[in-house]
């Protein structure tokens, strides 16, 4: 099992996306909002590119934000 957060390329201006500054083969925004746990073997995923120390502490303190009071 694994959290996962989908991407989209339709990037909209929401608090809780962000769009994603580092990669170099994956464009447009994660949803923040839209945290999912999936079976990454039932869903045969496939590694594309590793994001961003830079990019992933940013998704992960929107991400916090969806959680605090």
């Amino acid at each position: 099992m694994v959290i996962v957060c989908p991407i989209t390329s339709n990037t909209k201006d929401f608090p809780t996306h962000y769009c994603l500054k580092d990669t170099k083969k994956i464009s447009g925004s994660v949803l923040c909002e839209h945290i999912q746990s999936i079976d990454y073997e039932v869903r045969n995923l496939k590694y594309v590119e590793k994001m961003s120390e830079r990019d992933f502490n940013n998704v992960m303190d929107l991400m916090n934000s969806c959680f605090e009071d």
